[in-house]
């Protein structure tokens, strides 16, 4: 006996679907199964798949995959003397931006930065508190969520009329409670982060609109504590944090994050960046323990190092892989590591010195460490 049940167009515009169903049951059989479908039937709207799948926010989640890999390093820097005796935060950020030429170009210029400063204070100088954004995915959609973290930004500092500063945390009890910001950096980019994910998850369930393509990184640094949280198509959200520790002389560390680039490149990254900073604490421990521990202007410096070299590594193997995989032996297109090098964008952001951000010639000196 075949049964077989079918919706009418009516039915099927009303409850969202776009292609029929139909149901079927074998000879003797009680239970119904459901006939294979075409997954680009669920594509065109956010409505999930029989299989549980939402297609819109899956294919936005890819967005970040088709950029250069931005790699986020957060940490804490000891004490070095006792006249040093304060534990300072730095978070090192770092990516690849294309000159307008694109890849390969000879005059090795850089193109639009993906790392972006957003000032705590109204009147903003060099070492004010600031929070750090890193942008991958459709370049209209970070910006539009880049427009929803001003405004939750703008919300706090007039709700509380207050100036952010690294150790504030809690508020004056003067004018009721006004004249100073109850936040510190840390928890500002908790708030503005939670706030552009709010955003994407509206937008990954909302009808008749569509999710944002785009993965935003946001960094916060405390006195002795560095965060980072990282917003999802999806509306996720997740934290990764370095606080100061006690007892040993060893950096916090230990939570390289890698936003966007293909699986391959993010895989190599972590594993370089972690080998180099094991070899890097061991030598610090070996340094401390013969009472000839590094500075931390050196510490800094062999973290900013790791970064680059790690990078321009990584695209010397996409480069000779590319190579390898045509008929010519000619790479379809990527440039050599002396002009990847000037086309790294490297920023720093300490909890006492602000941000910094790197030219070309600084990088290079960095490599020949001067």
């Amino acid at each position: 006996m075949h049964v077989s049940f079918s919706l009418s167009t009516s039915t099927i515009a009303t409850i969202g679907l776009v292609s029929l169903i139909s149901l079927t049951a074998p000879t003797g059989s009680g239970t119904f199964v459901t006939a294979s479908y075409n997954v680009y039937n669920y594509d065109r709207g956010v409505i999930f798949t029989p299989d549980g799948h939402l297609k819109q926010v899956e294919y936005a989640s890819e967005a970040s995959s088709h950029c250069h890999p931005l790699v986020i390093l957060p940490l804490v820097l000891p004490a070095t003397s006792y006249s040093d005796s304060e534990e300072e935060a730095i978070i090192i950020m770092a990516c690849r931006t294309e000159s307008a030429s694109g890849s390969g170009s000879a005059s090795g210029a850089r193109g639009q930065s993906r790392i972006l400063q957003m000032p705590l204070s109204a009147s903003p100088s060099p070492h004010a508190p600031s929070l750090l954004f890193g942008i991958n995915g459709i370049l209209p959609d970070c910006v539009a969520l880049l427009e929803e973290a001003r405004k939750e930004l703008h919300s706090i500092q007039s709700s509380y009329s207050g100036i952010c500063t690294p150790s504030s945390i809690s508020i004056s009890m003067m004018n009721g409670g006004h004249g100073v910001s109850p936040f510190t950096p840390c928890q500002y980019a908790s708030r503005v982060a939670m706030a552009m994910a709010d955003k994407c998850q509206h937008n990954s369930f909302g009808g008749g609109i569509r999710p944002f393509g785009a993965e935003i990184v946001v960094c916060g640094l405390s006195n002795s504590s560095a965060s980072i949280f990282v917003t999802q198509p999806s509306g996720g959200m997740a934290e990764y944090s370095v606080s100061a520790g006690s007892g040993s002389d060893s950096d916090r560390g230990g939570c390289e994050y890698v936003m966007g680039g293909t699986d391959r490149m993010k895989r190599q990254l972590l594993d370089m960046l972690s080998s180099e900073r094991e070899n890097i604490e061991k030598r610090e421990a070996e340094g401390t323990a013969s009472s000839s521990s590094l500075s931390k202007g050196d510490r800094i410096r062999l973290r900013l190092k790791m970064v680059v070299e790690a990078l321009v590594k990584v695209y010397e193997d996409e480069r000779h892989a590319n190579v390898d995989t045509t008929n010519d032996g000619h790479g379809e297109g990527d440039a050599p590591a002396a002009i990847i090098s000037e086309e790294i964008d490297l920023v720093v952001m300490h909890s006492s010195k602000g941000v910094y951000r790197f030219d070309k010639d600084r990088i290079k000196k960095l490599l020949e460490g001067k």
